[in-house]
């Protein structure tokens, strides 16, 4: 089945992806479990921070049916957060929620209203 996505849902799907992982390790690990290749993170640089990361994965995943896929799960997972354990014991801790419950919040909306990924249940 294809996927096809518009630019703007893709740029929720980002944004609370940004938002929902501070640390490299949490961001890591939440990729994996959507089934990003190993061989994608073995080009992420030490001094490459996890934006410019997600802008090179997010250039390449619309183009490829496993790709889409992946969307796919990013969202789904997503959606599902109502914690932020990553984002606890900052300075700025309440802010970094914030951010993140309204970006997941602003996903979950549009996926709503357009009945985007009910087929892909």
């Amino acid at each position: 089945m294809k996927f096809r996505f518009t630019p703007y849902y893709i740029d929720l799907i980002f944004d609370a992806c940004l938002k929902s992982f501070w640390r490299r390790t949490a961001l890591t690990r939440f990729l994996r479990q959507c089934k990003i290749s190993e061989s994608f993170f073995a080009t992420w640089a030490p001094e490459e921070s996890k934006r410019d990361l997600l802008d090179r994965l997010f250039l390449v995943l619309p183009t490829s049916e496993d790709g889409r896929t992946a969307l796919v799960r990013m969202a789904k997972l997503l959606m599902e957060q109502s914690t932020f354990p990553d984002l606890q014991n900052w300075e700025d801790s309440a802010q970094k929620i914030k951010e993140a419950h309204d970006a997941v919040s602003r996903l979950r909306i549009r996926t709503r209203t357009n009945n985007i990924l009910q087929t892909f249940d």
